[in-house]
């Protein structure tokens, strides 16, 4: 308190009934943790205690005088006035809210004003009275919390998402192994000139599309296929620019920034640059058809836990060094609700979406253990940042040699031989892979799940040379099934097929002893070669 009278404090022997109550509001005033201001009926401050000053950033002598709607926030403002209006006319006694202020500096803070009228005896208005705790802290914490399950529920959602795009991904690619394998099979019995043989590749070209998209689907939940090698990050994102370049308006300048020590990283060329035209494109129409920028940027980087912390994907990764890969934009950047839905499929801020995209560069990121993260303001463009490891995870195996295109093939002579049981609970796959395997030349056994594998073959066990096990069987599983096997016969080869991807069985089932994968579906081709050297081992 200011002394205005400039007395001194007095033992409490001398003070009087009234000195010692002025003395104590006095002391709890100028000791009170919360500020204390009395507004006359014109809305100006005419007392305040010590502690109100500090919360404004003034001192006492530049606080008392100013007008209290003034250190009220902008976005406080109208309901601020309304408030102390209704006091002031007494419609209202008293109010109790958060209230947004602004320091003098211009900073701001968070108080809980508890506010009335004081009144005279006669019951008009002498002034109003107003306690504010600042309560920022809280207000953080508040807002720290709230993001922190949003965050949780988008993480959750996203998991979700992908759990049910793989399921989806997984029961197509069994779809599409039934509809492909038939018409290669037809394709193999037709003569060149037959007049149908047209229509038939032109429908495998369609299934090989519509596994193009279950494969993007299993990008997005993380459960990707991939061939790892060896590529150069600078060359992938220079012939991608060059090709995209046409495709992006005349007005865009890309500009290229590649760190030209940049080492090769083990991932997959094709996933790559799936991740690099989608940011490409991202970018591209961050701008339209407006002039701007896009900037893209490699280089390694050095990552501790606080910065991966930052990552787009729920599981980060470890702390160490990282090839990156940036794209900036020089657009509208995006708003708080928009980035939120970046990553989630067929989300985009035109008039429709435009697919799995950047939910497919997530999966993949996610797929190759890495980091995504996104840098964003309304009006200042847009940043993303791609983090892969130098080392693929051990995981990964190496790449396997891609089928050729079976409607290639002219020769149907079989050339192989030997007994194979293949189970698989999906009725039209089986009967497929059983014609395939037969015009391959081999014997067929049948199984419709993995407990009538197992039955068939400790009754047959000496006679069959390579098991074909479907991963997903009702009463019991590919898995399971290859243990009975094993325990039956130890040297049996067998051959896991799933319309999962080999990444997420390599890691599932790693050191189980399965001697090989063939995701669905396949072509004849890659069957055979499979089977072939399956069989060879003797």
């Amino acid at each position: 308190m200011i002394h205005k009278d400039g007395r001194k404090n007095r033992d409490l022997t001398d003070i009087t009934g009234s000195d010692l109550a002025e003395d104590a509001l006095r002391v709890i005033f100028d000791t009170s943790q919360a500020g204390i201001i009395l507004v006359n009926p014109q809305g100006t401050i005419v007392f305040a205690n010590t502690r109100m000053a500090e919360m404004f950033g003034m001192t006492l002598e530049e606080l008392i005088g100013t007008s209290y709607p003034e250190h009220l926030h902008e976005s406080e403002k109208s309901v601020g006035d309304d408030r102390m209006r209704r006091l002031i006319k007494g419609e209202i006694q008293a109010v109790s809210t958060e209230r947004h202020y602004v320091r003098a500096d211009g900073s701001d803070f968070w108080g809980y004003l508890s506010g009335r009228r004081l009144e005279s005896a006669e019951g008009s208005l002498k002034a109003l009275v107003g306690i504010i705790a600042d309560i920022t802290e809280r207000k953080q914490a508040e807002a720290e919390r709230l993001d922190m399950e949003r965050r949780l529920l988008h993480a959750q959602k996203l998991e979700s998402l992908g759990i049910l795009a793989g399921g989806i991904a997984h029961d197509f690619n069994n779809l599409l192994m039934a509809m492909l394998g038939n018409l290669e099979m037809s394709l193999l019995k037709l003569p060149p000139v037959s007049e149908a043989r047209a229509g038939i590749e032109e429908a495998v070209r369609a299934g090989r599309r519509a596994a193009d998209l279950t494969g993007q689907m299993l990008a997005y939940s993380g459960r990707g296929r991939f061939e790892v090698e060896e590529i150069d990050l600078n060359s992938l994102v220079t012939e991608n620019v060059n090709l995209l370049k046409i495709a992006t308006s005349k007005t865009v300048t890309l500009n290229l920034l590649l760190d030209k020590t940049l080492p090769p990283v083990l991932a997959d060329a094709a996933q790559i640059q799936q991740v690099v035209m989608n940011l490409i494109i991202n970018a591209s129409e961050a701008l339209g058809e407006r002039p701007g920028v896009i900037t893209i940027t490699t280089g390694l980087r050095d990552y501790d836990q606080t910065g991966l912390s930052r990552s787009r994907i729920e599981k980060k990764p470890a702390p160490g060094r990282y090839l990156m890969l940036e794209v900036t934009d020089t657009g509208d950047g995006m708003e708080d609700e928009t980035l939120q839905r970046l990553f989630d499929p067929f989300f985009s801020t035109k008039f429709t979406g435009r697919g799995l995209g950047m939910s497919a560069v997530l999966g993949i990121v996610k797929g190759h253990s890495g980091a995504i993260m996104v840098e964003t303001e309304p009006g200042n463009g847009t940043s993303v940042r791609v983090l892969l490891p130098l080392l693929f995870p051990a995981s990964a195996e190496a790449p396997q040699p891609a089928a050729s295109p079976v409607n290639k093939r002219t020769d149907p002579r079989p050339a192989l031989s030997g007994t194979v049981l293949i189970a698989d609970d999906e009725e039209m796959v089986l009967n497929i892979c059983t014609a395939i395997v037969e015009s391959l030349g081999c014997r067929v056994l049948t199984a419709k799940d993995g407990e009538e594998a197992v039955r068939i073959f400790q009754e047959s066990s000496g006679s069959i040379d390579l098991v074909l096990l479907d991963l997903t069987m009702p009463r019991m599983d590919g898995l399971a099934a290859f243990e009975k096997l094993r325990q039956i016969r130890p040297d049996i080869r067998v051959i896991l097929s799933s319309g999962y991807s080999e990444q997420e069985l390599s890691e599932r089932y790693a050191g189980s002893g399965i001697g090989a994968f063939i995701q669905k579906p396949f072509h004849i081709d890659q069957l055979q070669t499979l089977l072939a050297r399956m069989l060879a081992r003797g």
